[in-house]
């Protein structure tokens, strides 16, 4: 796993839990700086540098909360054939078979995401979630805990979308929004914002995307 924070931790808990169901997962520890530290039950196992030395074949989750910064990690590997990156999904969640996904995606527990869903790669859709028909989520998309996304709605990459907000049916979340905590979306969202409150309202400028 690469990260040794908070939600790193959660990560290793959501394959634990799985295993109890199925045993699939064999977890080796985390991937930081803070080499040598256990976090929890896992040891640090080394930085990206080791990261890149490796050359046993292995499984990668990154854990890393920031969509961009999750974007610009990835790439350091992109070219080691001996890593690969599964969707990892709780074994509470519920997803209907209509759902597609790409690869590296994180959907964690008590999440329902419902019917004809297309989502990109390398989201983390974080605890109790809901998603709702025909939704379409981009590459490196952050949902933080108890995100309600409502049908039809569009995110683009790298959104954060913030604890406990609300996407209306039907609105789209442009490419690098960050959405802060319990905000409801009931207009589309520009590229490179930020935006807050009930209802969103952007106190933040278009950034370079």
């Amino acid at each position: 796993m690469i990260g040794s924070g908070g939600f790193a931790r959660e990560v290793a808990w959501l394959l634990e839990e799985n295993n109890k169901v199925k045993e699939e997962w064999n977890i080796l520890g985390f991937v930081s700086e803070e080499v040598g530290l256990r976090t929890g039950k896992y040891p640090i196992l080394g930085d990206d540098q080791w990261l890149m030395r490796y050359e046993k074949e292995v499984s990668i989750a990154c854990c890393i909360g920031d969509g961009a910064l999750r974007r610009r990690i990835i790439g350091k590997f992109k070219d080691k054939k001996n890593f690969s990156y599964p969707n990892l999904i709780s074994e509470s969640a519920k997803l209907s078979d209509s759902v597609t996904m790409g690869w590296g995606n994180i959907i964690c527990a008590m999440n329902v995401l419902t019917v004809d869903i297309e989502i990109g790669d390398f989201l983390i859709c974080n605890l109790d979630c809901t998603i709702g028909h025909d939704v379409k989520i981009g590459d490196y998309v952050t949902l933080n805990p108890s995100v309600n996304v409502s049908g039809n709605v569009k995110i683009g990459d790298e959104a954060s979308i913030g604890t406990g907000s609300h996407l209306i049916q039907g609105k789209t979340v442009g490419n690098g929004v960050v959405l802060g905590a319990g905000t409801v979306v009931t207009t589309d969202i520009p590229d490179g914002v930020t935006a807050v409150g009930v209802p969103a309202k952007i106190i933040k400028g278009k950034n370079e995307y």
